[in-house]
């Protein structure tokens, strides 16, 4: 139930159009959407970065077998890690990272509560 809810959690993010820079939600190994949500803040992206980036780690053997990062990230950066998710969120110990655009469009409260 966890990891289905989290796959949808990635496909809504990695659905939405990259564009441009502004506010992302930042947490660093959160345990749970909560743990990111409560810990984290909303940053100011600078020019480089051209979307809030998205990593859930999903790690066998560890409670709670996620972990959670969120921050702003480079457009070309977001497109070359989601490329990447074709082979990693379906390994054994998969990495899913996605990218989206808008204000805190990161923030785990706001793509749980639709």
């Amino acid at each position: 139930m966890l990891k289905s809810t989290l796959t949808l959690f990635v496909l809504f993010i990695c659905s939405v159009d990259i564009s441009k820079a502004f506010r992302c939600w930042k947490c660093d190994n959160a345990l749970t959407f909560e743990d990111c949500t409560n810990r984290g803040q909303s940053v100011e992206c600078d020019g480089e970065n051209g979307g809030c980036f998205t990593e859930i780690r999903f790690n066998v053997g560890l409670i709670p077998p996620i972990r959670l990062t969120t921050r702003c990230k480079q457009g070309n950066e977001c497109s070359k890690n989601e490329y990447r998710n074709v082979k990693d969120c379906k390994s054994r110990n998969p990495i899913c990272r996605c990218c989206c655009v808008g204000e805190d469009c990161n923030k785990p409260e706001l793509r749980i509560a639709k």
